[in-house]
């Protein structure tokens, strides 16, 4: 899918590198008519592809010891599937980021409000890992670092879709921007139909998993599994959030073994 234009302007700092990724969850669930034998669609959603625009890596490249992907969740394996596997994250002292969260349009004030309920609650369940997160319901003019962008489907079955920008300028200075959070308020499979709000709280918790950092992973019992599997964030979902933050912003994983 296209991606915005970015401008070195973007981010106030002479970009040396620029890193875009996008992450997704897709709809797991009974479609009628999906085959003679009435099997359950199971479109999977691709991992975030990672390319670099602008300039070439950076001098004094960090690469991880291959050690420190041990007890790391799905971290390194995840990233590991990327063009480009660097640990792309927010910096630590972003310490609040601030979220705009409007009612979704074309549903009843009530349904509306149902969902918006459903997506702030999956935001939330990484309320402080590692940062402070403040959702506004009423985004308007208010200082936010992304605003949620509701839509009634997304192609191929996806509930949600996060891209995010990484940058590293002149001064050593890295970042990350959320370009665009996409969270759907329709049925993949029955238009006519609002999607369950649970569905929706998971598909937010997974997208902001996405926003943080975090890659794909490769059980369906984590909310970052590309289908909506999982019941809840597991212990491994936290486990591999916690990793990413503890290593350094913007280090290329060194080649894994195979398993």
């Amino acid at each position: 899918m296209p991606h915005p234009s970015s401008s070195p302007s973007s981010f106030g700092v002479l970009v040396l590198a620029l890193l875009v990724a996008v992450g997704g969850m897709v709809y797991l669930g009974e479609r009628s008519g999906a085959g003679a034998s009435g099997a359950p669609a199971t479109a999977r959603s691709e991992e975030a592809g990672v390319s670099t625009v602008g300039a070439a890596p950076w001098s004094g490249e960090i690469v991880l010891d291959p050690s420190q992907c041990r007890d790391a969740g799905y971290l390194c394996s995840g990233l590991a599937e990327r063009e480009e596997p660097r640990i792309l994250r927010w910096n630590e002292d972003a310490q609040v980021i601030r979220i705009g969260l409007p009612l979704p349009e074309g549903v009843s004030p009530a349904r509306g409000r149902e969902l918006q309920a459903a997506a702030a609650a999956g935001i939330l369940t990484w309320q402080g890992k590692p940062f402070r997160i403040e959702i506004d319901r009423t985004p308007r003019g208010s200082e936010i670092d992304f605003r949620v962008r509701w839509a009634p489907l997304l192609e191929g079955a996806q509930l949600g879709r996060a891209d995010t920008r990484w940058f590293r300028g002149t001064d050593g200075r890295t970042g990350m921007q959320v370009s665009d959070f996409v969270l759907v308020h329709r049925d993949p499979f029955d238009e006519r139909r609002p999607l369950d709000p649970r569905k929706v709280e998971l598909a937010a918790a997974h997208e902001m998993g996405h926003a943080l950092g975090l890659p794909h992973s490769d059980s369906d019992r984590d909310v970052m599994y590309p289908t909506n599997t999982a019941r809840s964030l597991s212990v491994r979902d936290y486990t591999t959030m916690a990793a990413l933050y503890s290593m350094e912003n913007g280090a290329l994983l060194p080649p894994l073994s195979p398993p």
